[in-house]
């Protein structure tokens, strides 16, 4: 008899496992290096294998390896497959290896439980990770067509500066699965940068489980149209008034129901948590946030709650928590508070002075003009960052004109004192 171990096993793509077992679909597997029927051997180059990323413990039990110990994190051994023994008294291993050949870490937080039917199920058991897409404002850096000084000194390499995408991120508890926040015009290029989000299970395929968006502004939404060849419905969780947007004035969504379609998730602009389809172990929570709603929405220039909202994200098994405001365009205490106490704070960086783009020449309109509160003076955001001492603080979606992307400015350094960084196109952090 042979068990069909689903997607969650590697079927043929190792050339060993730890014993000839007729229970295994592909009798080729025996020899040497399985645990539990995950393949050791092959590693993220598994075609079947989403259980080939999860880091194990390498030791190689005498018999068919049925148990998992949890090193180091002081959990019994448990067992997951009843009918067979094996022999566990060779000391744990104290470190693992990914499999994607990164470094070495501990197996603490790794958890595997045992499924229906017999199926070993993989319990994200790793910390929240998140990837920033993009860090640029509207038109990314250099803006295709702007000739100020800084995009002007990047192009001809005279700024000591990095190109940047339309501000994006994605957001995983540790699976292979991801959680997109905006979905920028530049999507398939960042896409293209971040093999995670394309794990080649099969001819067509995504690691992108849903799409969070933050608002209906044309940056944030525009790469929807991207995904139109998803061989499966779109899942994207916004508010009531995000979707009106996105269904009349500027309907993208209507439009992708001729395409892939899409299951729209309400966002309640209520101080109530949720969790997402494939980020287990996280959740997370929208709060409205007072910006300008966009140029196309009837609600410009007077905004509603639920034109734009910030997220907090927590991981219930570590306590990391991200607070995620790539709009901001006033502060209030309660925003303080939410900020003060998260882990890691990526926030609006759009305009150092309110009237960055008037100086540049570039538009004669502010940064409060387009909902964003700039960095400098005593009104500005930067003061209150510096004053607080506990998250990690890390500014988005920066506009072209903006004189921080000079690394070598007064502004840049006057950041670096404050204990404030930049985001950047290919940042990773972990909480």
């Amino acid at each position: 008899m042979r068990l069909d171990w689903s997607a969650d096993f590697c079927e043929r793509s190792a050339p060993h496992c730890a014993e000839n077992d007729p229970r295994c679909r592909d009798t080729r597997l025996n020899g040497e290096a399985w645990t539990g029927m995950l393949c050791l051997t092959f590693g993220p180059r598994c075609p079947r294998g989403r259980m080939a990323r999860m880091p194990v413990d390498r030791r190689v039990h005498t018999g068919f390896a049925n148990r998992l110990d949890i090193a180091n994190s002081g959990a019994p051994r448990r067992r997951l497959f009843d009918t067979h023994r094996c022999d566990l008294s060779t000391p744990p291993t104290r470190n693992i290896r990914r499999l994607s050949g990164h470094r070495d870490r501990p197996l603490s937080r790794t958890l595997l439980a045992f499924g229906t039917r017999g199926r070993a199920v993989a319990r994200a058991g790793d910390s929240m990770k998140i990837h920033v897409l993009g860090s640029g404002a509207g038109g990314g850096f250099p803006q295709w067509n702007c000739n100020c000084d800084n995009c002007r000194r990047l192009r001809s390499g005279q700024l000591n500066g990095t190109a940047r995408t339309q501000s994006s991120i994605a957001v995983s508890n540790g699976s292979e699965d991801w959680i997109l926040f905006g979905a920028s015009p530049d999507l398939r290029t960042q896409i293209e940068s971040f093999p995670a989000l394309q794990p080649a299970r099969r001819v067509r395929d995504t690691a992108i489980r849903a799409i969070f968006l933050v608002d209906s502004q044309v940056d944030q939404t525009t790469g929807l149209m991207t995904l139109r060849e998803c061989d499966h419905r779109l899942t994207v969780y916004c508010t009531k008034l995000v979707y009106e947007d996105l269904t009349s004035s500027y309907p993208l969504l209507t439009v992708l129901e001729h395409y892939c379609g899409v299951d729209w998730h309400e966002v309640s602009v209520e101080p109530t948590w949720f969790e997402i389809d494939g980020a287990q172990g996280l959740r997370f929570r929208a709060i409205p946030i007072e910006s300008n709603a966009p140029p196309f929405s009837p609600r410009r220039d007077a905004p509603q709650p639920g034109d734009n909202v910030y997220v907090r994200i927590e991981d219930e098994r570590t306590g990391g928590s991200l607070v995620y405001v790539p709009g901001l365009g006033s502060w209030d205490e309660d925003l303080y508070n939410e900020m003060e106490s998260a882990s890691c704070l990526l926030v609006d960086g759009t305009a150092w002075r309110n009237d960055d783009l008037q100086r540049a020449g570039a538009r004669d309109i502010t940064a409060q003009d387009m909902g964003h509160l700039h960095q400098a003076g005593e009104d500005g955001l930067l003061d209150r960052l510096a004053g607080m001492r506990g998250p990690r603080k890390i500014l988005t979606h920066i506009n072209n004109t903006n004189p921080l992307l000079d690394e070598d400015s007064p502004e840049h350094a006057q950041l670096t004192d404050a204990g404030v960084e930049l985001a950047y196109d290919g940042m990773d952090i972990e909480l």
